[in-house]
């Protein structure tokens, strides 16, 4: 069983995810007609980690306690510790539970589990906790551990576990930028080599938050490519922060359009309209001035009187997520997300996705 469990790991490292479920169902059903409490363990476990790389915790969760009902934790070989703690460290934490994260991540491993290539997850997870806590220096430190202990085994695939881009971003926040683009730069390169969506996606969207020149374009491609993988919660992430660099930008022009403005005002000349808000064309032949005039394009009415639920909400649905893979992400309901859509839908006058991803105007609208 074990050389089958590597392959299934393969496959969904290589974004075959769909073919990887197959066969661990396959797996798991023969562990269970065996009875071999270990394998099931075993295949459980595997599973739970495809879940937390395709954005499903509430699934890792279910798998890792149906895991730990027939193998117990005191029962786990110590070689097994690192990468079973660090599962369920990141379920919890996804799942909203950072107190019990933190508990997993407190804990004493025995001592031959710090000798073993899992020790790189157990480290990466405790990176992670650290980032989620706003401390850089503790979460740089972590995953430069664990990229030590990966490269002391010869592995450099980023898509076993992107740390080079987490380290870039503590580094970043630290204000090391140097450090911060050569790793990401690093990643970007290792995960075209690879040449999955996922894995490429990661190191885009690594590279876009940490650079200078051009976010806005990073962040859309990281969007674009991260679209066409099955790696929903960074898919999302990429989506939120190419909203808020898009924002950003907009309200850059916006006051560079004002400040040329009030410099044309001052000289005499008389102001243009503001960028996004085109002038009228002019009237047909015989129509008085006023009339037949395409009016101005303006924001929909209805954006500043949505809650920031509803704008969180309107945001995913217009990057085209479906009612359940919001409710991941937001750790709601799909109940609450069809509540909250229809608060936005009034609210903005529409009917629907098609007249939400329609909205165009300005940061908000996009």
């Amino acid at each position: 069983m074990t050389p089958r469990l590597f392959a299934c790991r393969a496959l969904f490292l290589t974004d075959d995810g769909d073919e990887a479920e197959a066969h661990l169902a396959t797996l798991l059903n023969e562990a269970h007609r065996q009875r071999a409490a270990i394998a099931i363990a075993h295949v459980l476990a595997v599973r739970a980690d495809l879940h937390l790389r395709h954005g499903r915790p509430d699934a890792a969760a279910r798998d890792l306690a149906a895991a730990e009902a027939e193998l117990p934790p005191a029962r786990l070989h110590p070689l097994f510790v690192p990468y079973w703690a660090s599962l369920n460290l990141v379920a919890d934490l996804q799942n909203g539970r950072p107190d019990r994260a933190r508990e997993i991540a407190a804990r004493p491993v025995p001592s031959l589990s710090e000798e073993c290539a899992t020790s790189a997850y157990l480290l990466f997870a405790r990176g992670v906790l650290a980032r989620s806590e706003d401390d850089p220096q503790r979460a740089r430190a972590y995953f430069r551990a664990c990229g030590r202990w990966l490269l002391h085994y010869g592995c450099v695939n980023p898509a076993v576990l992107p740390w080079r881009s987490l380290a870039a971003e503590a580094a970043h926040a630290l204000g090391d930028d140097a450090e911060a683009l050569r790793l990401t730069r690093e990643e970007v390169r290792l995960a075209a080599r690879w040449g999955t969506r996922s894995a490429l996606g990661r190191a885009e969207l690594g590279l876009a938050v940490v650079i200078r020149e051009n976010r806005t374009e990073h962040f859309r491609a990281a969007v674009a490519t991260l679209s066409e993988s099955p790696a929903r919660t960074d898919y999302t992430r990429a989506v939120l922060e190419l909203a808020s660099a898009e924002s950003a930008e907009a309200e850059r022009r916006t006051a560079l359009a004002l400040t040329s403005r009030r410099a044309s005002t001052a000289g005499g000349v008389a102001p243009g309209p503001l960028p996004g808000f085109s002038q009228a064309p002019p009237a047909p032949a015989g129509v008085p001035p006023g009339r037949g005039a395409a009016p101005h394009p303006r924001p929909p009415a209805g954006w500043p009187a949505l809650s920031p639920a509803e704008h969180e909400t309107a945001l995913l649905a217009a990057s085209g997520l479906a009612n359940r893979e919001i409710a991941t992400t937001l750790s709601v309901t799909t109940r609450a997300v069809e509540l909250r859509l229809s608060g936005v839908y009034r609210k903005l006058r529409i009917r629907g996705r098609e007249e939400l991803r329609a909205l165009r105007y300005g940061p908000e609208g996009g």
